[in-house]
């Protein structure tokens, strides 16, 4: 489960993030309505203005600016919003997904040991185990059949 969220939380960050910032999607109306409905009312459009930064170490950064546009051709920024709803979607899913990992709640499964009828605690060995069974089947108390059934459960709680 942890990986699952992790990998929609990389999915998030791309189409929310990284698409949008791509200079060969600056006139892309598709990725605009993706965000027209989360930022803009009905009579606002949304817009995009991506710009580029040229430092002295990084050659090409490229940033975006968030805006919806009324019919009076106002402009109202919505980066903001826009970068919390990208830590909503990208950045819990990716935390919580981090977070089961650790845990180790991904999917493993705990085992429990079974305590046999006629036996003791779990806290023996498994040879300790095997070989009590063993003088049970040698002195007549279990059948063979009995002797591997258990056999089998002592097997399985191991794993």
């Amino acid at each position: 489960m942890g990986i699952v969220l992790i990998v929609a939380a990389v999915v998030a960050l791309v189409a929310w993030v990284i698409l949008p910032m791509m200079p060969f999607t600056q006139d892309n109306r598709t990725i605009d309505g993706w965000f027209q409905p989360l930022f803009c009312g009905a009579d606002e459009t949304f817009s995009r203005e991506q710009y580029r930064f040229v430092g002295p170490r990084i050659t090409d950064r490229f940033g975006v600016r968030a805006a919806c546009i009324n019919s009076q051709s106002e402009a109202r920024d919505v980066s903001g919003p826009w970068t919390l709803l990208t830590i909503g979607a990208a950045g819990v899913p990716f935390v919580i997904g981090v977070l089961l990992l650790i845990v180790g709640f991904s999917g493993s499964k705990a085992t429990v040991p079974i305590v046999l009828p006629g036996e003791t605690g779990p806290g023996e060995t498994y040879n300790e185990r095997v070989e009590a069974l063993y003088a049970k089947l040698k002195s007549g108390k279990i059948t063979q059949q009995e002797y591997n059934q258990r056999l089998n459960e002592i097997y399985k709680a191991l794993k």
